[in-house]
């Protein structure tokens, strides 16, 4: 297991957003690491990807495309790295294509995301989700039957903090830009 079986701390999802929040923006420069691995997930609440569920591509483009200057903002307000390591299967199915668009916005803003195909993880699986806010906090994201995150596990001890950034940053490394 990735974080050899080290006891997190269980946060339901509500509380896990409040304390992802409250660390995010005290990041600094070991910046921000994500490993996604599922293919699938749903977003409700996030505008673009309810339209893309109802069918409606075209529109779930507009409205990325029409948040633009909130991105950019956020960016710039974040002044960190922050790198994605984006584990696709093929072939490729709705959900990922339509998080590719979702990406590459993110990617003219500052977002690094790397494609890394299964094949070259397989080694390693399974893969939780994870995310690594700078040296403080690493959560593994629990997706429950409904494809949403349920809770999150944090951790906060510094060696299953730096494991778990060095294991992204290999995965990263394994990948193609996503430009």
């Amino acid at each position: 297991m990735i974080v050899d079986g080290a006891a997190g701390e269980r946060l339901e999802f509500a509380d896990y957003q409040a304390d992802f929040d409250r660390h995010f923006w005290a990041i600094g420069e070991s910046g921000f690491w994500k490993l996604e691995r599922r293919q699938e997930f749903r977003e409700p609440g996030h505008d673009s990807w309810e339209a893309f569920d109802r069918g409606d591509l075209a529109g779930s483009l507009r409205l990325l495309d029409q948040g633009r200057d909130a991105m950019r903002d956020f960016y710039r307000r974040a002044g960190f790295p922050m790198r994605r390591a984006r584990v696709v299967e093929e072939p490729l199915i709705p959900y990922v294509e339509w998080e590719m668009h979702a990406l590459r916005l993110r990617a003219e803003y500052g977002d690094s995301t790397r494609i890394v195909a299964a094949e070259q993880v397989a080694h390693l699986e399974p893969l939780p989700e994870l995310v690594v806010l700078g040296d403080a906090v690493m959560y593994e994201v629990v997706i429950g039957a409904e494809l949403t995150t349920e809770y999150a596990l944090r951790h906060t001890d510094p060696d299953v903090i730096r494991r778990c950034r060095r294991l992204i940053q290999e995965i990263y490394d394994l990948g193609r830009p996503l430009t």
